[in-house]
């Protein structure tokens, strides 16, 4: 089973992304994939090459970010993404995981320009944050200040 999924709700100034993936890497992706779906202003959950904002070569960031758990890791991994798309006007695709522990995050990641986005995001938070391995899967619920 090679899947990953995420949903997209808004409460008053909050978004919350429910994700699901059949790994933790599947996982960290679909959070990002959610939330860069949310910040371009895409309703629903689509593949990233179906919505190539730039016509622009490809070139690849390379990202790290530390934590003490897979809950702050994936705080600090999408925070830090939110602080490089904002300064940078891209988001980023396609997570290449060199390294993926309780306490370290090592991954590759395609850029893609944008000239605009539809949403603000402030930060992701802790709040009511678990990640749980169910079975097969795992899932989490994320929310984020906007």
């Amino acid at each position: 089973m090679n899947e990953e999924t995420f949903n997209i709700g808004q409460h008053t100034a909050d978004l919350i992304i429910t994700l699901q993936g059949d790994s933790l890497p599947r996982l960290f992706n679909a959070a990002a994939s959610g939330m860069f779906a949310a910040k371009i202003g895409i309703d629903i959950q689509d593949e990233y090459n179906g919505f190539v904002l730039s016509q622009e070569k490809k070139e690849n960031i390379n990202i790290s970010v530390d934590g003490y758990d897979w809950e702050s890791l994936l705080v600090n991994f999408l925070n830090e993404l939110i602080y490089l798309s904002d300064i940078n006007h891209e988001i980023y695709t396609n997570f290449d995981f060199k390294k993926l522990e309780p306490n370290k995050l090592e991954s590759s990641a395609q850029k893609i320009f944008v000239s605009d986005f539809a949403l603000v995001i402030k930060g992701a938070t802790y709040h009511e944050l678990k990640i749980k391995k169910l079975n097969d899967y795992y899932k989490t619920t994320i929310i984020f200040d906007i």
